[in-house]
C-alpha cells in the first residue's frame, strides 16, 4: 500500500511540473458545414498534459459594419468540456481596433481545482477545442471576427486572454493566441461566419480607470477618470441615448493636455426631464486621438423610474429583426411572449436577466403583416407594448 501510495504522489507531482511549464494560446475558427453561425475556440499547449481547466477568460470582437442589422447576442454552447460552467457573454462595449469599431464581448468560466474526474488531455500540436460560441442575430455577411487580448484589462472591465490549469495560470502572456492555417477567406467564402481571426495584445488610445453617472434631483452628473492620457489624446464626447442603442453626441470636452497621464472629467446634463419623463437615459464617453483612433467607456445609465423592469423595441414597425431592451433594478428571471391580434400566443421565452441593461434579438421575420402584442415580465411586473411587423 505504502508503494502505491509513493507511485500516485510522484505522479500527482511530475503531472504539476508538466503543468507548471506549460504555455498555451488559443485560436478561433468557424464551425463550416454545420453552423455557420458558431465559432469554435480551441487551445494548444506547448506539452501534452492531462489536467483539469479550472478558469478560462476570453474576449471577442465582431465588427460593428459586418455584424448586420442589429448587433449580435452571443450565447455559450459547452459540448467540449462539461465541466467548465460559463455564465451568459456580457457584451462591455464598442472597441476600435485596428481603426475599425468592434462589438466586444467577454465570458469567464470556472471549473474544478479538485475533481480528477474532469480531467481531459490537451495535446500539443491539436486544435483542443475547448468551447463554442453562437452568434444570435447575425452578421449577415462576412465577418472578421477575433479573439481580443487588451493589456491592463481593457477600458470596460474586459480582459487579457486568460487560462488556469489545475489552479496554475498557464496562458501565454505576451503571445496568446495562434493562427489555424486551414481557415481562409477562400476556403470559408460560403458561411456568414467566413473567416475568423485573432488579434494579440491590443494598443488603447488611452486606459478609462473610472466611469459614473449619478442623479441629483433633475439632473444627471457624469464623472470619468483616465491614465495614460498623452499629448495625442485630443476630446471626449458625451454620448446621450433613450433606447441604449442609438447615442447622440450632447457635448464635447477638450482633453487637458496638462502634461499628466491621469486626469478626472467632469460634465452635467441638466434638464433630464425634458429628454424623457420616464423610462431609462443611457450615457457613454467617447475619447478620441488627434490621429482619429477612439475608444468608448462602457454604457451607463439612469432610470426615471421605480418600476422593476423598464422595456423598449427598436426598430417598431419591424421588417424582420427588432432589438428589445430591458433594464432592471436586480438580477431576476425574465419571461416575454408575444400576442397576436386574435389574443393567441405565438411565440414565448424565458432569459436570465441581469441588474442594468440587457439586450436581445427578436426574430419576426416568418410572422404575417399585422400588429402584435410583446409581453415582458419581471417577477409580478409586467409591461405590454405594442408591435408591428411590416412587410419582409
Amino acid at each position: 500500500m505504502k508503494k502505491v501510495l509513493y507511485i500516485l504522489i510522484a505522479g500527482i507531482f511530475a503531472s504539476s511540473a508538466i503543468i507548471a511549464q506549460t504555455s498555451v494560446q488559443a485560436s478561433i475558427k468557424p464551425l463550416a458545414g454545420i453552423d455557420s453561425n458558431v465559432v469554435v475556440i480551441s487551445l494548444n499547449p506547448t506539452a501534452t498534459v492531462t489536467t483539469r481547466v479550472s478558469g478560462i477568460s476570453l474576449t471577442l470582437g465582431i465588427p460593428v459594419l459586418q455584424a448586420g442589422a442589429v448587433q449580435p447576442v452571443l450565447t455559450i454552447i459547452n459540448t467540449a468540456n462539461t465541466s467548465i460552467s460559463y455564465p451568459d457573454a456580457q457584451f462591455v462595449g464598442i472597441q476600435t481596433i485596428g481603426g475599425v469599431d468592434h462589438y466586444v464581448y467577454d465570458f469567464q468560466g470556472s471549473g474544478s481545482v479538485t475533481s480528477p474526474a474532469d480531467d481531459r488531455t490537451y495535446t500539443t500540436g491539436t486544435d483542443n477545442e475547448i468551447v463554442r460560441v453562437r452568434l444570435v442575430g447575425g452578421p449577415s455577411k462576412t465577418a472578421n471576427i477575433k479573439l481580443l487580448s487588451f493589456p491592463d484589462f481593457g477600458t470596460s472591465g474586459n480582459s487579457l486572454f486568460g487560462l488556469s490549469f489545475n489552479g496554475t495560470d498557464v496562458a501565454n502572456p505576451t503571445d496568446p493566441f495562434y493562427s489555424i492555417p486551414s481557415v481562409s477567406l477562400a476556403a470559408n467564402s460560403a458561411s456568414s461566419v467566413s473567416i475568423v481571426t485573432t488579434t494579440g495584445l491590443v494598443p488603447l488610445p488611452v486606459k478609462f480607470q473610472d466611469f459614473n453617472v449619478i442623479r441629483n434631483k433633475n439632473k444627471a452628473l457624469l464623472n470619468w477618470s483616465v491614465a495614460e492620457e498623452g499629448s495625442n489624446t485630443d476630446r471626449y464626447e458625451v454620448l446621450r441615448s433613450t433606447n441604449g442603442i442609438d447615442f447622440t453626441s450632447i457635448a464635447t470636452i477638450k482633453a487637458y493636455n496638462n502634461g499628466r497621464s491621469s486626469n478626472i472629467y467632469n460634465f452635467t446634463q441638466e434638464n433630464l426631464s425634458a429628454i424623457i419623463t420616464k423610462g431609462v437615459i443611457y450615457f457613454r464617453i467617447k475619447q478620441i486621438d488627434r490621429d482619429g483612433k477612439f475608444v468608448y467607456t462602457d454604457i451607463k445609465n439612469l432610470r426615471l423610474s421605480t418600476k422593476q423592469i423598464l422595456v423598449a423595441v427598436y426598430p417598431n414597425p419591424i421588417k424582420q429583426n427588432t432589438t428589445l431592451t430591458f433594464d432592471l433594478v436586480e438580477n431576476s428571471r425574465v419571461i416575454y411572449s408575444i400576442t397576436d391580434a386574435a389574443g393567441k400566443m405565438i411565440e414565448t421565452n424565458q432569459v436570465q436577466g441581469f441588474k442594468g441593461s440587457n439586450i436581445k434579438t427578436l426574430n419576426l421575420g416568418k410572422y404575417a403583416a399585422g400588429t402584435y402584442t410583446l409581453k415582458v415580465q419581471a417577477g409580478d411586473d409586467i409591461t405590454t407594448l405594442p408591435i408591428v411587423k411590416g412587410t419582409n
